[in-house]
């Protein structure tokens, strides 16, 4: 018998959460999530602006949503630049006595001298040098540069057939680690490809004259860059002026007044240093990481996901976001990133992080760039801008996970390159809001399953897709209908689903899921009720997301909830009798502008709420009185419905 009970509690329960309208809601919190889209109409929860589609909710800005970042009362860790490569064009210059009267006859004066004379010293001596109180040296213990024939010809006046191409070394002497390598070529107008005139050089033909780094670093910042390569060229009889931050390339203006970056960057990491054990609540099945993956669209192949816990537990999870999906979850984040927890190659023991003396064995959190087709390199002017975003998905990243944001001994593990330093005051900790994802996402399934008019045999096609990963043809063969079916089915259900390749299915893993529990719940809720899901919509549909009931709805966090015939209406937040009072007079006047439906449903509705103490407080806020006048808890607001 107690089987059979708790048999049917969950069947109750399936039932309210399938015909229980759980709309959008706006939570009052003192931690306010960013709104993430849903199907069809919708509206911004800070200025109730309205807007068709997730597009629209993208682009939507506002101040109210960009003040929804949270602000610490402390400065919050400041991440280590682990990885960082780059092109930068440093420009011959106009005024300097070797500089050609014609582009086309350009003194390369920086690729020579580099090439020339910083060889010559640095093949005949051990090149060591000290920059900001470090000593650093060039090149390794045998001092012997790497240097071939390049790809690009030499010009009529010059005496040799292809240009030379160098790799120079800059480490840091104590930890070698640390360094800049740098590949030097030249760049100037009309240059040509030693073979084939017509083969790209991969870079523009109306370049400007100058000397081209292709600079890979590691555990060194970009603003290290420039006063470093000024150190190394002092050093090997260089004039240092050659590489000043006036001479990049970075936002050059053409003939036609617009300007061109030739420095960017493709490679960029961010990092901090955090102890295993609290690494758990990242990684894992009940981690951030697959939050995260489950948050994102990836099944319209923007993302990934991808873990390895073989040699050690978290031992490299990672996950990557297009930049899309990334500004989903953070106002104004852009850029795709790919979040990663992961060990050395050499996993450390518990015991030995137990000891503390090696920082080794505890993982790095890391945020760093990961192309997908269609994103380009970033600018080096806006280099700045990007690390400020990268750390804040850092920061976001920990937050979720419930573990510290500023700079916590137990938790933040230094090592030789990551220090627990912190950021200025003003770095701002965005909130990513997973479980505001997770719950709209499923609301998305709701809403859209129930107003999208779906017959007999689109029905039994959004059910197919739950299961996944099938194509058009096997999903029709399945439902027994044909494929123009599949596809009408798919447009009906808008942003929630989509094809993907040859595979049909939702848009992620949120709606799959809700999806499919959906027609789990109808079944298993088939011998309590005969309604079927068009009556649901009907009694829906004054609730509706583009009627004035719906716009007071998801104002005010109204959560409606239908029952064995009982409409309830659950406010959010922690109200007064005059609160809630004021929202139900709202809702009256919304109803009114809906039709007479919606005042039926508003003023017969039993109405929830929790006070300031917290306590919870039910009530029916409307009754007729025998003159036949609606009143709201004893006023007079109208006549009876």
């Amino acid at each position: 018998m107690a089987d059979i009970r708790r048999e049917d509690q969950d069947a109750e329960t399936q039932e309210e959460y399938l015909f229980g309208g759980n709309y959008k809601t706006n939570e009052r919190s003192e931690q306010p999530s960013l709104p993430i889209a849903a199907a069809g109409q919708m509206a911004c929860r800070f200025c109730h602006e309205e807007y068709q589609g997730i597009a629209a909710d993208s682009n939507h800005t506002c101040e109210e949503r960009e003040n929804r970042r949270l602000r610490t009362d402390f400065s919050t860790i400041r991440p280590a630049t682990h990885e960082l490569k780059s092109w930068l064009l440093f420009l011959d210059d106009p005024d300097d006595p070797y500089y050609a009267t014609t582009p086309s006859e350009a003194k390369l004066s920086a690729y020579f001298a580099l090439t020339n004379t910083a060889l010559d010293t640095i093949l005949n001596e051990n090149v060591v040098f000290t920059h900001q109180g470090e000593l650093w040296r060039v090149n390794d213990d045998e001092n012997q540069p790497r240097y071939w024939e390049g790809g690009i010809a030499g010009r009529d006046q010059d005496v040799f057939d292809r240009f030379m191409e160098f790799k120079f070394r800059l480490e840091a002497a104590e930890t070698p680690e640390r360094g800049l390598t740098i590949t030097v070529s030249p760049r100037f107008p009309d240059a040509r490809h030693h073979k084939d005139e017509t083969k790209s050089l991969g870079f523009p033909a109306e370049i400007p004259p100058g000397v081209a780094l292709q600079a890979q670093s590691a555990n060194v910042d970009p603003d290290e860059y420039v006063p470093l390569l000024q150190a190394f060229a002092d050093v090997v009889d260089v004039n240092p002026k050659y590489f000043s931050e006036e001479r990049l390339a970075d936002q050059v203006e053409n003939n036609d007044g617009e300007t061109t970056s030739y420095c960017n960057t493709w490679a960029l990491a961010r990092y901090v240093r955090l102890d295993r054990f609290a690494t758990r609540t990242l990684t894992g099945h009940e981690g951030v990481f697959h939050d995260l993956a489950k948050a994102s669209m990836q099944n319209r192949g923007r993302g990934s996901f991808k873990w390895d816990g073989e040699k050690a537990e978290g031992y490299n999870d990672r996950v990557v976001l297009s930049g899309q999906d990334w500004g989903r979850l953070i106002t104004g984040h852009e850029w795709t990133a790919r979040a990663k927890v992961y060990h050395p190659r050499k996993v450390r023991s518990e015991f030995t992080a137990l000891d503390g003396d090696d920082p080794l064995a505890h993982q790095k959190l890391e945020i760093n760039y990961a192309k997908l087709s269609g994103d380009g390199n970033i600018p080096w002017h806006a280099l700045d801008d990007v690390i400020r975003e990268f750390d804040e998905k850092l920061l976001a990243v920990l937050s979720e996970a419930g573990l510290p944001t500023h700079a916590h001994a137990d938790t933040f593990i230094e090592d030789h390159h990551f220090k627990r330093t912190e950021h200025d005051p003003d770095i701002l900790v965005p909130d990513l809001g997973l479980d505001t994802v997770k719950a709209v996402e499923q609301q998305v399934a709701r809403d859209t399953l129930l107003s999208a008019n779906l017959g007999e045999k689109e029905l039994s096609v959004a059910r197919m897709m739950a299961d996944g990963g099938r194509g058009a043809v096997e999903v029709a063969k399945e439902a027994g209908c044909s494929t123009s079916t599949v596809y009408r089915t798919i447009s009906k259900l808008g942003d929630a689903a989509d094809t993907f390749g040859n595979v049909v299915g939702y848009v992620d893993e949120y709606i799959r899921s809700e999806v499919s529990s959906l027609f789990q719940s109808l079944e298993r809720t088939a011998r309590y009720t005969e309604r079927r899901l068009s009556e649901v919509a009907a009694e829906a549909e004054a609730f509706a997301n583009d009627t004035a009931m719906g716009r007071w709805v998801r104002a005010h966090g109204v959560k409606l909830v239908e029952r064995y015939n009982q409409t309830t209406l659950e406010l959010s937040g922690a109200l007064t009798r005059a609160d809630v009072q004021r929202i139900m007079r709202e809702g009256y006047a919304a109803a009114k502008r809906t039709g007479s439906k919606a005042v039926l449903t508003l003023t017969d509705a039993l109405v929830r709420w929790h006070n300031p103490d917290g306590d919870l407080r039910n009530s029916r806020p409307f009754s007729v009185l025998s003159n036949s006048v609606l009143t709201l808890f004893g006023a007079r607001i109208g006549p009876a419905p």
